[in-house]
């Protein structure tokens, strides 16, 4: 038997997918974020690992190297940017302890050619599955007593925490070498190499300080050349910034809103410096400080004693998950730059400690509780920009206009969104949609369809492209919207529309369980409105929902109605066979669901 709560639970924590309509504007986009990089190979002949010395087991290096060549296929780690120097850092250790590892050394030559792999077949290699490989191999080579080997574990612990940045273990281990000032040097798999940036740009780039002729260098994930050395001063003692969540009703309907998070910190002479939360949260919340947390170290390795108490402004309800760690991120980076967060600002994204911004859940909700909480500019990972498109289609266009919706890759990006002080070419683009807001409101939405008013959208795309409130407002006055939802939100919406009257698909309802009467009329409206706009693979259970909650509704109303008891039993009596075909149908393709496999990469976005 199907359980309808392990799907709901998993599509709605799982809400993350990839673009299934072309963008029209992807080339654009493209060209804009994508900095000029490229694969550099490792050099093996650095032998910074000697694989003759070594008394690791054969077989266990040739599965390690394995895995780390798979691990960079599989996943396509060679198509983002950010991970190439990881890229080159596992397959050279990968052709270090296994020289003659065919998958490596292709996959190598592959990228140096700059020919994008052809995907195989075979089985995934997960990051943390890897991670727990390389963890699980390090401790062997700790074991052996000898000198090369424990060397190699250093290596494996500092792949294992890039591959997998949650893995507590990996980093816990090897946080025990770096307090000893023993870090693995990946000198010989730099990974990239980008143009030097021009002169006048170079000092702005590594401080953030104002640049002439650029207004403004966004930060980036390196040390501050200024504080290598000695410690960081805290240049503000609290700030607060606007996090979205989203939380879900008793009708099961998601609802988005702000969470102020603030932190406040606390000079401690002779104290090593530690992050508190002034209640206790869940393990993700946890977790995504701790990733915040190392991402700023990233920037300043070493700040002055003090402890930093993070508290949210509703204190009482629980509170977890990951999507705060960008927030977070952004957070102890203005404590220690002194940057003056627009009280406008809101955001959502989880972090990882190379400053990637990564993909959350109910993004689309997210942004509407921002709208309803009165903020103006919103940043949300541009892994969810597709949810924000879906939102042409679930919610009036007002929604979109009354925000500044950004899509953002980098933690620097969040910055310089969030500061008051934003660079010349940015606050220009936001001006320019002010403006357009301005007209639209004056002259109602028909001013979308005058070429003026898309002329202003396209120029604010060009001064701003990861403005994603522009660009699917300018699709929209062209009649170029997407027609149909993502499948995750679309899956969202089914069961969030369907809402209390999932409890029908158990074996039993209990007595003691409440159902609303509105809620049988309210199912079948929510889901007749989403008629012909989910994804087609989520078309059969749309439809099968449909017809089995109209059922319920025709049970319901006999229910409610003044017939005599004998009568209403005998009218239940006749549905009830009906009833229990429309419930196996939908509990057959939820089964089928969970068990395909395309269905289940899409919607977890593999």
């Amino acid at each position: 038997m199907v359980h309808w709560a392990g799907l709901a639970l998993l599509i709605i924590a799982q809400a993350v997918h990839a673009a299934d309509e072309p963008d029209p504007f992807a080339a654009l986009t493209a060209a804009a974020n994508k900095p000029a990089v490229k694969y550099v190979a490792p050099d093996t002949k650095a032998r910074v690992i000697d694989a003759s010395k070594l008394l690791l087991p054969s077989d266990v290096r040739a599965r390690t190297a394995n895995l780390l060549a798979a691990c960079v296929q599989k996943n396509r780690m060679y198509e983002s940017d950010p991970d190439l120097p990881l890229c080159s850092q596992m397959l050279g250790l990968a052709m270090l302890i296994d020289p003659t590892n065919a998958a490596a050394t292709k996959l190598n030559s592959l990228l140096i050619d700059g020919q994008p792999p052809t995907p195989e077949e075979g089985a995934a290699a997960p990051r943390s599955v890897v991670a727990g490989h390389l963890l699980k191999a390090s401790q062997q080579c700790r074991e052996t007593g000898n000198v090369p080997d424990r060397k190699l574990a250093l290596y494996l612990l500092s792949l294992a925490t890039k591959v997998d940045p949650a893995n507590q273990a990996a980093a816990q281990a090897y946080a025990m070498y770096e307090k000893s000032g023993i870090t693995a040097d990946w000198g010989f798999a730099s990974g990239t190499v980008a143009p030097p940036p021009a002169p006048a740009a170079t000092a702005a780039a590594a401080s953030g300080v104002p640049s002439p002729a650029t207004g403004r260098s966004i930060l980036q994930p390196v040390a501050n050349p200024e504080y290598a050395q000695h410690s960081k001063s805290y240049a503000r003692m609290q700030n607060t910034v606007h996090g979205l969540v989203v939380t879900i009703g008793e009708n099961g309907m998601m609802l988005g809103a702000v969470m102020d998070i603030i932190a406040t910190v606390s000079p401690m002479p002779g104290n090593s410096g530690q992050i508190l939360f002034a209640r206790p949260v869940g393990r993700e919340m946890g977790i995504s400080m701790e990733e915040a947390r190392r991402a700023a170290q990233v920037r300043y390795p070493f700040c002055d004693p003090a402890r930093i108490t993070v508290s949210f402004g509703e204190k009482y309800s629980a509170k977890d998950g990951g999507s705060a760690g960008g927030a977070f991120a952004l957070l102890l980076l203005s404590l220690l730059d002194g940057v003056q967060i627009d009280d406008g600002f809101a955001m959502t994204g989880d972090v990882t400690v190379d400053w990637r911004i990564r993909k959350v859940g109910a993004v689309a909700e997210k942004v509407r509780g921002a709208a309803r909480s009165g903020r103006t500019i919103v940043a949300v990972p541009k892994e969810n920009e597709r949810e924000v498109a879906d939102m042409m289609l679930l919610y009036p266009p007002d929604v979109l206009l009354s925000l500044q919706v950004f899509g953002v890759s980098e933690l620097g990006e969040v910055v310089e969104l969030a500061r008051t002080d934003r660079s010349a070419e940015l606050t220009q683009a936001m001006e320019q949609y002010r403006g357009f807001q301005q007209t639209v409101q004056r002259s109602s939405l028909l001013a979308l369809s005058d070429a003026t008013t898309q002329n202003a959208l396209a120029g604010v795309l060009k001064l701003a492209p990861n403005h994603l409130s522009a660009k699917y407002l300018l699709l929209y006055s062209q009649g170029r919207s997407p027609t149909r939802l993502s499948l995750a939100t679309s899956m969202q919406q089914i069961v969030a529309g369907t809402g209390s009257l999932f409890i029908f698909l158990t074996p039993e309802v209990s007595d003691e369980f409440d159902i609303p009467d509105d809620a049988f009329k309210r199912a079948r409206q929510n889901l007749s409105d989403l008629r012909n706009k989910v994804d087609k693979d989520a078309e059969p259970l749309h439809a099968a929902l449909l017809v089995l909650v109209t059922t319920l509704e025709k049970m319901h109303q006999i229910q409610i109605s003044s017939a005599t008891p004998s009568l209403k039993k005998t009218q239940l009596k006749a549905l009830l066979p009906k009833f229990e075909n429309d419930r196996q149908k939908v509990l057959a393709i939820l089964q089928g669901l969970r068990e395909n496999k395309d269905f289940l990469e899409r919607i977890m976005g593999n």
